[in-house]
């Protein structure tokens, strides 16, 4: 399937040559803004506009709008705009994300390796409640887990989804829940609020979270989280496949592998652990508690 080329504000006034939404519209405007004065270190508001060909009551209005929200800053003394910290921000996370990526990539084919089964790499989206896949490593079996790199899943009933919920705050995992209804997929998601605030509890208590068949039927999987050198939670690693091969002793040996693959990432995110990482004890998984 063909993709279509990206389209770019072209015209005088940032018109295009396609009909475009104002939403659209204001958005190119204000990324083209951003962009020159990246450019530029510094402007005021007739340069930019001189540039641009805009009207000087465009830019300022544009500049005011970014400067509210963080993403310009004006300088007191000469009024002239330059890029605000809030973009720093934002690209330092571009930055940590794809260090993340990179240093999981050969943990994850690793523990591939170990266990034969899908792994993963995700990430919470707290403002919907959600957890998103950012790498896969899949086995060579012709039956295997089915996911798709950047798809969306609910991250109550993911075993994903779980760890980084186990590990939020109580007002950003109260912000989390509240993102979306908990309705039941199958019969063992957990949809109640108060069962699932234990059991995610559970999940911090242990280091590690199962999903069994509480997404899809068939499926289970094991999951533990990942720190950053600051020893935050940032992400989650798992292993999963299909109830046939995952057995209540599969999962016993597997737990270990997945917990020692999410210990190795934070080690290369320069995370130090206090205490020596040795894998959690044996214990025979429990079914989680189901809502009435």
């Amino acid at each position: 399937m063909s993709r279509m080329p990206a389209q770019h504000p072209d015209g005088q006034n940032g018109e295009t040559s396609a009909p475009r939404s104002a939403a659209v519209l204001s958005l190119q405007r204000a990324t083209r803004l951003m962009e020159l004065i990246g450019e530029m270190g510094e402007a005021g508001i007739s340069e930019l506009a001189r540039r641009l060909g805009w009207t000087k009551s465009m830019v300022h209005r544009q500049a005011s709008t970014l400067q509210g929200l963080g993403y310009l800053e004006q300088d007191p003394g000469n009024g002239r705009y330059r890029l605000g910290l809030k973009l720093f921000a934002l690209g330092s996370l571009v930055v940590r994300q794809r260090e993340l990526r990179d240093q999981a990539i050969p943990v994850l084919e690793t523990l591939m390796e170990r266990c034969q089964e899908t792994t993963h790499l995700a990430l919470l989206d707290e403002g919907r409640g959600d957890v998103v896949y950012v790498h896969k490593v899949e086995p060579p079996q012709a039956i295997r887990l089915y996911t798709e790199v950047g798809a969306h899943h609910p991250a109550y009933c993911a075993a994903t989804g779980k760890v980084l919920l186990a590990y939020l705050s109580d007002e950003r995992l109260r912000r989390a829940l509240a993102a979306q209804p908990l309705r039941r997929h199958t019969p063992r998601t957990i949809a109640d609020p108060d069962a699932l605030r234990a059991h995610l509890a559970q999940v911090r208590a242990q280091g590690y979270a199962l999903d069994d068949e509480e997404y899809r039927e068939g499926v289970r999987g094991v999951a533990a989280p990942v720190r950053d050198h600051r020893g935050q939670v940032v992400a989650a690693v798992n292993a999963g496949g299909p109830t046939s091969r995952l057995t209540d002793a599969a999962i016993q040996a597997l737990v270990p592998h997945v917990e020692q693959a999410g210990a190795e990432i934070s080690r290369r995110l320069g995370y130090l652990s206090p205490v020596a990482t040795a894998g959690p004890g044996m214990v025979a998984p429990t079914r989680p508690s189901t809502s009435p």
